[in-house]
């Protein structure tokens, strides 16, 4: 949502996640171009960029930074914005690798956007990826959220802390808040979104872009999930709910039964875990709808 709202400034181009960038910094570093074009090409998450990839402008950069920032100005010229002068680049796991981030972006500056993970949880398990179980999206959603709170306590000048609600809310406060700490002006346009380019792949995911601030978003949680959901997720990450200012349901959550683990399997495999994703994935791709990537030499 932040990054389709702060995508309508002129100067500001908005790419899809780009969860390679970390290989792909450490191949060209290290004078592996080749194989840094080779993985682009065959990586799903560069696919839906869906750009034609000019190699012999990429080759003619002598180091990782100006090799990706290259990349992203493939991407600006694709979408009308070849004057662009930032970048943003809304990957959940740029939190987690803040260091390599810094090593190449110097003067990167990071958000942590704070939602409650009742809601996270309500959007994420009917998706094909994540979590299928409002059990195991609570510790999901806390294990992700971890990184931000340590970056909050380590680096407090490179990263800002926002509260999903709040900039839903629409309030100049936390939006101006937000813009500075970027170091973007403050536009009015800002609050009607639509700065960023879908991926068809994820078009029905991301089905609420660039429709504007919703408010009734906030709580759609409570009939997106059922009451035990709920309060499975409460008893797996009801602390950090609360430590984020969240209002909890259950005091005392009752923990999930055997027949209900049994159900759930392991997070990392086992029965039942992930299969109705896996299916949902398979047959997605199966009917064509994964990008196929446009290159050019």
């Amino acid at each position: 949502m932040i990054a389709d709202h702060i995508g309508v400034l002129p100067h500001v181009v908005v790419t899809p996640e780009s969860q390679f960038k970390v290989p792909l910094l450490s191949m060209v570093s290290s004078g592996r171009v080749d194989e840094a074009l080779s993985m682009l090409k065959s990586n799903f998450r560069f696919r839906l960029w869906d750009i034609v990839l000019d190699e012999e402008r990429l080759r003619q950069k002598n180091d990782a930074k100006g090799f990706l920032f290259e990349l992203v100005h493939q991407y600006a010229e694709a979408v009308g914005k070849p004057e662009w002068k930032v970048w943003v680049d809304h990957t959940p796991e740029n939190l987690r690798y803040r260091d390599a981030m810094l090593g190449a972006f110097p003067d990167a500056k990071f958000v942590f956007a704070i939602r409650d993970g009742r809601a996270v949880a309500a959007s994420v398990i009917p998706l094909e990826w994540g979590p299928d179980n409002a059990f195991h999206a609570g510790s999901w959603w806390a294990e992700r959220n971890a990184f931000g709170l340590a970056l909050l306590h380590y680096a407090p000048s490179s990263v800002l802390a926002v509260r999903f609600e709040d900039l839903l809310s629409g309030s100049d406060v936390f939006w101006r808040e937000l813009l500075d700490h970027c170091n973007l002006p403050c536009d009015p346009a800002i609050l009607q979104g639509g700065g960023f380019r879908v991926p068809e792949y994820t078009r029905k995911q991301h089905r609420l872009v660039g429709r504007g601030l919703d408010p009734s978003r906030i709580d759609a949680w409570r009939t997106g999930l059922a009451p035990r959901e709920i309060e499975l997720f409460e008893h797996a990450a009801g602390g950090l709910l609360s430590a984020f200012g969240y209002e909890r349901l259950f005091d005392f959550p009752a923990a999930p039964t055997r027949k209900e683990l049994s159900r759930f399997g392991s997070r990392h495999g086992g029965a039942g875990s992930g299969m109705v994703k896996r299916i949902r994935r398979r047959l997605r791709r199966a009917a064509g709808r994964r990008p196929e990537a446009r290159h050019e030499s």
